[in-house]
């Protein structure tokens, strides 16, 4: 099970915990109806799960993500669209169905902010609350740069 591979590169470990407690329940079902006296992986632990920290953008990062040339910032994003919402993205450390549920409602210019309420699932499309909901939160801050919000607002208006 170390060594299981999906599209050319190792298994998760929460993937590899997944097939473990699948595999723990089967062996259950076949102790209890007698096919064998024992359930082996019961005694296996759990596969540690290897947590990679999240870096944030260095200063040079972001310069090469969003140069200042507007032909350049074209080349990588291709429209104003994309690259408004991945400043924003990068700006507030929001997660993309965050950004994607944005509306102008949400946004408050003379504050220099957005209000985040909810988010679209990746996997559905559907429109949900905010991950933050299961600590009591239904909605967050998120700051902008003055920069951002002039874009927003000229990108809003040119609509």
């Amino acid at each position: 099970m170390i060594d299981l591979k999906g599209k050319n590169r190792p298994l998760a470990d929460a993937t590899k915990n997944k097939i473990l407690v699948t595999l723990r329940h089967v062996l259950q079902e076949a102790k209890e109806q007698g096919i064998i006296d024992t359930n082996p992986a019961s005694e296996i632990e759990m596969i540690t799960e290897r947590k990679k920290r999240r870096e944030i953008f260095t200063p040079e990062e972001i310069k090469i993500l969003f140069p200042e040339s507007q032909n350049e910032l074209m080349q990588i994003w291709l429209t104003k669209n994309w690259e408004l919402f991945f400043r924003v993205e990068t700006c507030c450390g929001l997660r993309p169905g965050e950004v994607s549920a944005l509306t102008w409602e949400d946004f408050y210019p003379d504050l220099n902010g957005l209000v985040i309420n909810k988010s679209v699932d990746n996997r559905t499309g559907e429109i949900k609350g905010i991950k933050s909901e299961k600590t009591g939160m239904s909605e967050k801050p998120a700051i902008l740069t003055d920069y951002i919000v002039q874009e927003l607002l000229r990108y809003k208006y040119e609509l």
